[in-house]
């Protein structure tokens, strides 16, 4: 859990994950044996040396559910507790108990379901992350809000009898929300061209955008944030191919555009082909314009991609990098796109002409 941060010390902050160090593109059934992870989340098949897969995420997820609700470790708290028998028996074969604290907070039935369908023994027994997600969707959040919903109608009545104890409504907060109550920003012709030329480059320049995004400081992105978050306007955290006609309406009007050209727009945006553009990829999008792509930055992102710090990028780094569902040909691509030597590899001055800089 102190890994999820709070984005800084303003009230509306937002949520962050952090420290991916470890973190690598896997296949669904990809096994691994290196053991890592935290004392208190690690699942048992990681820690026993046993191979593992996707599954032993869902596991840590149950543990994380665990420590919210009720501030208490199902089964091993530090390193201390690996010479505890009783408690390695426990973690071992999965078993737990839920002290007063669960029933003093009133936790519901549908928190121990999902925590119990996470924290199996086995991991084939185990929720998959698609089952959990749609469990929270379609069965918890709508207990939860049924329970907001009925906890205010009592309190509605109560006020009416004794006004100084109401309460505003959950649904009343929420529509006056900052979320709710945002004003769509104005799209400027330089954004526009921008996002065009972003649609122009090829995979390999626009993976290093993507990198660089990942680093900018957070201070120097002005309004960006804002006008990513007043075109989405359904409030998903991505931008759509509906979101984009919409904020690029009245732009188009001015501009004679398409829904043609806002459609090769979006592709382009799109960089992981998700159907969707994420605000990292927005951001990649429009860095230049911005004054992001520094030197700095741009030796930071090549330093990122070498990851075998061996002063090169090379097809291994690609291959790390894009993760084992990578295409060889894109990878080929991606270095002829990068002028690599006769040894498929890119060098840092090749690096610096690419991003207009050397």
């Amino acid at each position: 859990m102190e890994n999820i941060m709070y984005e800084d010390t303003s009230d509306d902050a937002a949520i962050k994950l952090i420290d991916f160090g470890l973190s690598q593109r896997i296949s669904k059934d990809q096994a691994n044996n290196r053991a890592c992870g935290t004392i208190y989340t690690v699942a048992p098949e990681v820690l026993m040396g046993h191979p593992y897969t996707v599954q032993n995420d869902i596991w840590s997820a149950g543990v994380l559910a665990f420590v919210l609700l009720s501030e208490e470790y199902p089964f091993l708290k530090n390193m201390k507790d690996l010479a505890d028998e009783k408690k390695m028996a426990n973690f071992v074969y999965a078993r737990y108990t839920m002290s007063d604290t669960w029933k003093e907070r009133k936790i519901s039935s549908f928190a121990k379901d999902f925590i119990a369908n996470l924290l199996q023994r086995e991991p084939g027994m185990r929720w998959t992350a698609k089952e959990s997600l749609n469990f929270i969707q379609t069965k918890w959040i709508p207990h939860l809000v049924k329970r907001h919903d009925d906890m205010y109608a009592i309190e509605e009545k109560n006020s009416l009898e004794c006004p100084e104890f109401g309460m505003p409504s959950p649904r009343g907060v929420l529509e006056n929300s900052t979320a709710l109550k945002r004003k769509r920003l104005r799209v400027e012709s330089s954004l526009v061209a921008a996002m065009r030329q972003f649609g122009e480059y090829g995979q390999f320049k626009k993976m290093v955008l993507v990198t660089l995004a990942h680093t900018m400081d957070k201070s120097s992105l002005g309004d960006l944030k804002e006008l990513f978050l007043s075109i989405d306007s359904e409030n998903t955290g991505t931008i759509l191919l509906s979101e984009l006609k919409l904020a690029l309406q009245e732009y188009a009007y001015n501009h004679n555009f398409t829904d043609e050209d806002i459609e090769k727009i979006f592709v382009g945006l799109d960089h992981d082909k998700s159907g969707q553009v994420y605000y990292i990829e927005f951001l990649a999008a429009v860095a230049e314009i911005y004054g992001l792509v520094t030197m700095d930055n741009v030796e930071d992102a090549f330093d990122r991609l070498d990851c075998d710090n061996s002063g090169f990028i090379s097809r291994e780094n690609l291959i790390s990098v894009l993760g084992t569902d990578h295409c060889d040909k894109l990878v080929l691509n991606m270095l002829k796109e990068g002028k690599a030597d006769q040894r498929g590899r890119i060098n840092y001055p090749q690096f610096l002409k690419l991003m207009s800089l050397g």
